[in-house]
């Protein structure tokens, strides 16, 4: 969607076609803060204004902070829960 509206897509138009307003039904003022992003011409900008949209209504956030482990004991693909099972296991009475 991001990519779209940086070059040029309609904002309201770009995102209801790729969220269901059934589900999910925009409200002006989220409309409004992905427009304002999209002036900034910056993939970036744009992305982070949609993803805030869904941060503020599940009470989640996104990130893009690399977990890096003093250890190596997991290797390839692992799903996203295991890096904090595992500090949990190297101290697990200071959580």
């Amino acid at each position: 969607m991001a990519d779209a509206i940086v070059k040029g897509a309609n904002v309201e138009k770009t995102l209801k076609q790729y969220i269901n307003q059934n589900v999910v039904k925009l409200t002006e003022g989220e409309i409004k803060t992905v427009t304002e992003a999209a002036k900034s011409k910056n993939v970036t900008n744009v992305d982070n204004a949609i993803e805030a949209i869904f941060d503020n209504r599940t009470n989640t956030a996104w990130t893009d902070i690399r977990v890096k482990m003093f250890r190596s004991t997991h290797t390839g693909h692992i799903k996203n829960a295991l890096p904090g099972k595992s500090i949990t296991r190297i101290k697990p009475k200071s959580f």
